[in-house]
């Protein structure tokens, strides 16, 4: 396998919808249409558990790859002197709109999960995936330019 850098996740993609490319990872919600359409062929997620969109899809340690796990998310930031009156009020707002069935449906259709939470539960999720990014550089020698 040949690594080829990109500029942007929509060039890679259409460049293995077009056959110029043989593989890619690809983001859940990106794949999930292509999947569906016959025009993707996924393998694997890469996710620790399988994903809710892709229920019949092994992860990649299922797939044989042992002790591969790797997964994105999203969360809402704001600046460290944001209010906490403010941070809170938003929190609860996020927390109302995922926790309703149609945003969970919608969002689902698409290949993302909805999470319910706190800004210290994303913080910790963020001082966790740091570490472990910084873990893998060391080891790989990757030092940030």
């Amino acid at each position: 396998m040949t690594h080829v850098p990109y500029k942007s996740l929509a060039q890679a993609t259409t460049d293995v919808l077009g056959g110029h490319a043989q593989l890619m990872f690809l983001i859940t919600q990106t794949a999930v249409p292509h999947i569906a359409s016959g025009r993707l062929r996924a393998l694997a997620v890469s996710s620790a558990a399988r994903t809710p969109a892709l229920p019949d899809l092994p992860t990649m340690i299922e797939a044989g790859v042992a002790g591969f796990e790797y997964s994105s998310w999203n969360g809402v930031h704001l600046p460290p002197r944001a209010p906490r009156e403010v941070v809170m009020r938003l929190n609860a707002v996020f927390n109302q709109i995922v926790a309703r069935a149609d945003m969970r449906e919608r969002l689902l259709s698409m290949g993302m999960e909805a999470a319910r939470g706190t800004p210290a539960v994303l913080g910790d999720l963020v001082k966790s995936d740091l570490a472990k990014w910084r873990k893998v550089m060391d080891a790989a020698g990757i030092r940030p330019e």
